[in-house]
């Protein structure tokens, strides 16, 4: 019997339905809708998405789902974005869709939403010859933009920004009531960003652009270019001379000229300014759009589980670069980062008896210690407080935001402060992530204790795990006398959380 799989996306825009099969080769689509419903329009102007909408919403997800049964599809997975993830109401409306469909929707944070995109884009830039080649990632979705560096099969430079086409289009639609020039006020309100960009991408020689997105199917056909190998190519003069075409018409002018539906012309414009504000950020001499939306990533990935699972051992290494990205960025001790991750890593695996942790929370922990003292760029004093500040706000790659948040209360907690309660970033946590906090500050602060001079005095660690104790045994025939103390002064923490002693033993070398 064939395995077939559908996924339902609600988006902010419309709500689309695909249906697919797995097959040797490829994944075979045997149905794809798309119902259109601005949803995005009541969370961006109201913050509140009205209940005539979610009653709209779960009407034609049940017509979705009588398709489903038709195909006899078991596995369903049902997500949804910006609309619904920043509308103030959204536990209600989840609850909504819940009660009358029987659907539990798993609602993507941004960081979530763009590890997939960047996937199934890595995916495509392979078979397209570009792995080894330096590319400006760009995904634009009607709340948010994505922005990556992609450079030799990895992502090492990833920033999101809280603007999109929809959302754009509503912040500034009631200035274009005002103005013939609206294009202006476009350029002007997105020229900040482009000093943003500047700031986290320090390689300026960047001679490919791809792009993603729903909007740019709709540019890449109104800028009447063919379709090659899975991808659309728009040359820099085709989408300049559309731009200049149409940046000084209004929404409805658009709908007339281009045939297009009302949300599609209200979008258009803004969508443009978009991209060629990143544009003029590269060198590239066309646009290079393959075909990847995230209903079709997510239904590959429930497809072909195996497979995805191999792409997220990718992502776990641009994980690792992104943080590192981070470092440099705010110009980290890079070799004292290295010996504290080798060193906490290390204790990591000699404890898994006691701490019950697995690989996720191993790569949390190892996130935390490479930025530890990131901090120490702001100020020197109490810089633990400045690292947490910097990695809350940071966008390290295949973290989703609730990891961001732990680690970044990892490092807060690995000098001299424990997590205590009268912090309020550390109460908003849940039980469990409290929890995580500690086992991982603990064992963060044996392995920074062990370069507390900063010049890696040990060649050599073992541990060694008894019912009682913790022996972590530092081989060098250096003088260690402040590494000793500093692992005594930092171990109370590990015996508060797991309740034996931690002692830090000397050998030399031989």
């Amino acid at each position: 019997m064939s395995e077939k799989a559908a996924v339902i996306y609600i988006g902010s825009s419309a709500l689309y339905l695909k249906i697919g099969e797995k097959r040797a080769d490829n994944m075979k689509i045997l149905e794809s809708l798309e119902y259109p419903l601005s949803l995005g329009h009541d969370t961006f102007k109201k913050d509140k998405i009205s209940f005539e909408k979610v009653d709209e919403t779960c009407r034609v997800l049940k017509g979705f789902l009588k398709l489903t049964d038709e195909y006899r599809i078991e596995k369903i997975k049902t997500v949804a974005t910006t609309a619904i993830r920043e509308a103030k109401n959204r536990d209600y409306i989840l609850d909504q869709i819940k009660v009358k469909t029987g659907l539990q929707v798993e609602v993507l944070d941004d960081s979530e939403e763009k590890i997939h995109i960047y996937k199934g884009m890595s995916k495509k830039l392979k078979k397209l010859g570009l792995n080894d080649q330096q590319a400006l990632m760009c995904y634009i979705g009607t709340g948010r933009l994505g922005v990556s560096l992609y450079s030799k099969g990895n992502i090492k430079y990833n920033q999101n920004i809280r603007i999109g086409s929809l959302k754009l289009s509503e912040l500034l639609g009631k200035i274009q009531e005002k103005t013939d020039k609206f294009y202006l006020v476009l350029e002007e309100y997105l020229r900040s960003f482009t000093y943003m960009l500047q700031k986290s991408f320090p390689i300026m020689n960047i001679s490919h652009f791809v792009v993603c997105g729903k909007e740019i199917e709709m540019i890449a056909n109104l800028c009447e270019v063919e379709k090659e190998k899975e991808s659309w190519y728009i040359p820099k003069d085709k989408f300049q001379n559309f731009y200049d075409q149409i940046k000084d018409k209004t929404p409805i002018q658009l709908l007339n000229m281009y045939n297009l539906s009302p949300e599609k012309s209200e979008i258009l414009l803004p969508a443009m300014a978009i991209y060629k504000t990143v544009f003029n950020f590269t060198q590239a001499e066309k646009i290079i759009a393959p075909f990847v939306f995230l209903v079709d990533v997510l239904l590959y990935d429930t497809l072909y589980s195996e497979e995805s699972r191999g792409w997220n051992d990718v992502f776990v290494e641009n994980t690792i670069i992104s943080a590192k990205s981070i470092g440099e960025k705010f110009y980290y001790n890079k070799k004292h980062a290295e010996v504290v991750t080798g060193f906490t890593l290390k204790i990591f695996d000699g404890i898994k008896a006691i701490h019950g942790l697995g690989d996720r929370e191993r790569l949390l922990l190892e996130i935390a210690a490479i930025l530890h003292d990131v901090g120490k760029y702001i100020s020197l004093k109490r810089h633990y407080y400045h690292s947490y500040d910097i990695i809350y706000a940071s966008s390290i790659l295949g973290l989703n935001n609730k990891e961001i948040e732990i680690v970044a209360n990892v490092a807060r907690y690995h000098s001299a402060k424990s997590p205590n309660g009268s912090d309020i970033n550390y109460r908003q946590l849940a039980i469990e992530d409290k929890v995580l906090v500690a086992k991982l500050a603990a064992i963060l602060r044996l392995g920074d204790s062990l370069d507390r001079s900063h010049i890696k005095k040990f060649e050599d660690l073992k541990v060694n795990l008894e019912a009682k104790k913790l022996e972590v045994i530092g081989y060098s025939n250096e003088n260690t006398l402040l590494e000793a103390w500093t692992f005594e002064q930092k171990s109370e923490l590990f015996k508060e959380v797991f309740g034996i002693k931690a002692e830090f033993i000397k050998k030399r070398v031989k």
